[in-house]
């Protein structure tokens, strides 16, 4: 996830790789923070809460607090002089190991505490053009990492999921929302074109329409089925709306 496309002062809410993951800056820590997406409360999103005064992420449904390692500081609704709320797990939010590299958050797809240490035997890939100023680079989908050096001083930054049937661009991206939007309905005009084509031909008597008319639409409603099978396999392998 690029730094540039994060805020400091809230959280933003991310899908990548299939999984709801909240991103947000804690203030005690001077770091990026990555969490599961849903408080362990009532299981509502996180990503609709606020950071706090004291740099604390609270949920935005019954107010509970987390610190930036998932675990919870406070519950309003406990009482004052019962146990520490650290001290239920229940109470913790799952954390994905992270770190920032080349203006880039990248974090360990897994929460369990036995990957707590994992960024400091597997580094991400180190792309040196990227803190080069005399470089320019776009970012397409988030995930594994390649780069093609187009011209001297340009690069186009590809990056790709590695988890099948999706890429890992995040679901909110406005231009792939179109993207799935047209290519949906021209799948769906395209099947709707082949049904009425057959229908067509099924219902009309010989001799109302010439034999030429009558295989023509036939191979279009062929054309249409096989069109919109590949339109569906497109839209299943490019966009992230498997």
């Amino acid at each position: 996830m690029p730094v540039c496309d994060l805020d400091k002062r809230a959280p933003v809410g991310k899908k990548v790789m299939g999984l709801d993951v909240v991103v947000w800056w804690d203030n005690n820590e001077n770091a990026w923070k990555v969490f599961d997406d849903m408080c362990p409360h009532r299981l509502a999103p996180l990503s609709e809460g606020r950071i706090d005064e004291w740099g604390r992420l609270q949920c935005v449904y019954h107010g509970w607090y987390f610190g930036g390692s998932g675990d919870g500081k406070l519950i309003p609704q406990a009482p004052l002089d019962g146990p520490p709320v650290h001290s239920f797990q229940k109470a913790c939010v799952g954390v994905y190991p992270s770190t920032v590299q080349n203006e880039i958050v990248w974090f360990w797809p897994n929460t369990d505490p036995q990957y707590k240490d994992i960024l400091t035997k597997k580094k991400p890939p180190y792309i040196p053009e990227l803190d080069d100023p005399s470089f320019t680079f776009q970012m397409f989908h988030m995930g594994e990492i390649s780069t093609k050096a187009t011209s001297k001083g340009a690069l186009d930054l590809y990056m790709y999921s590695s988890e099948p049937g999706y890429w890992s661009h995040v679901v909110n991206c406005s231009s792939c929302k179109v993207a799935y939007k047209s290519f949906s309905a021209l799948k769906v005009s395209l099947q709707l074109f082949s049904i009425a084509s057959v229908a067509i031909v099924a219902a009309t008597k010989h001799g109302t329409i010439s034999v030429h008319a009558r295989n023509a639409l036939a191979v279009a409603a062929i054309l249409c089925f096989m069109g919109s099978k590949w339109l569906s396999h497109f839209i299943y392998k490019k966009l992230p709306f498997s």
